[in-house]
């Protein structure tokens, strides 16, 4: 399970209390259970979880250098992104 390390700290500090549309948080896992868990964590600080998919290639896209990595996108914004 990859998530909660893609956003700089700064922004993930008040980014989740913020007005206007929510920011996206990414996961990757191979676990579907452990991905509810973790998006409901996700949804519990304020931000919209989106699922980059399985660990080994989802989590490459959220690592540092990766196209997801520290990128504030919003959940449409990332959702179009990952649809592409």
């Amino acid at each position: 399970m990859k998530s909660l390390n893609t956003m700089h700290y700064e922004t993930l500090a008040v980014a989740g209390t913020a007005p206007g549309e929510r920011l996206a948080h990414f996961t990757a896992g191979d676990e579907v259970k452990a991905k509810e868990i973790v998006a409901g964590i996700i949804t519990d600080l304020g931000f919209a979880p989106v699922d980059t998919g399985p660990l080994h290639s989802g989590g490459i896209l959220q690592q540092p250098g990766g196209p997801l990595f520290n990128r504030p996108l919003t959940e449409a914004q990332a959702l179009a992104w990952i649809s592409h």
